[in-house]
């Protein structure tokens, strides 16, 4: 009889909800593109530091293929900016370091950079936006 419901207001720490791979936790990450992509955490990261994680996408099928997450929409505010920021290495099936040419924009090339594309979900007009390193 004494039962009441309230609602919490959602705390938005972070528009990505895992940006670090802490532990390895890959939650919230997704391979994009294909059900041939493939991503795993990936030791040591950035730092060097054996305890430090990175991402690792492989078996991508195309340059433009890697990993991906979705952003909290309930974290997206109107008329503000946002800023993305990422450390990439772009090495072999091996791990040898690979080199690429930033003035090429042909995602089938050979020596293509990474990119990065935003795509918006349930927009009108299918938002989509590609970076080019």
């Amino acid at each position: 009889d004494n039962f009441k419901m309230y609602k919490v207001p959602y705390q938005c720490a972070s528009l990505n909800r895992n940006p670090t791979f802490d532990n390895g936790d890959l939650s919230f990450w997704y391979p994009d593109g294909n059900r041939v992509s493939r991503i795993k955490a990936f030791s040591p990261g950035a730092s060097g530091d054996p305890s430090d994680f990175a991402l690792r996408s492989y078996s991508r099928g195309m340059n433009y293929r890697g990993a991906s997450f979705f952003l909290d929409k309930r974290c997206l505010k109107d008329g503000l900016v946002y800023t993305i920021t990422a450390k990439i290495k772009l090495v072999d099936s091996t791990g040898n370091p690979q080199q690429c040419n930033p003035s090429i924009t042909d995602p089938n090339h050979r020596h293509v950079c990474p990119t990065v594309v935003l795509k918006g979900d349930n927009c009108p007009d299918g938002a989509e936006v590609r970076l080019w390193n």
